[in-house]
């Protein structure tokens, strides 16, 4: 009987046919490291973010009250947002 040795196809479930032995392992560990380098690089993504427009949001709270001029507003603004300052 032929179905009994080979499962679908690929030579048992846990065998050495489609993913089985070591190349299944290593195929394994490395899309889950992706996909933990992944959840790492949006977690990391969405904090930077965070930060940034809380700084940006209490720096426009300076302007409006009037402890800063708009010059110092516009360079400490484009400084937090990575922009080149034009002098």
């Amino acid at each position: 009987m032929m179905h009994s040795r080979y499962f679908m196809g690929w030579n048992g479930c846990l065998g050495e046919g489609l993913f089985g032995g070591i190349w299944g392992w290593l195929i394994g560990i490395g899309l889950i490291l992706l996909t933990a380098a992944l959840i790492y690089l949006l977690v990391r993504r969405g904090k930077s973010k965070s930060a940034n427009s809380s700084a940006i949001e209490a720096l426009g709270i300076k302007f409006a009250k009037g402890e800063i001029t708009e010059g110092e507003y516009n360079n400490r603004k484009s400084v937090l947002l990575g922009k080149q300052v034009k002098s």
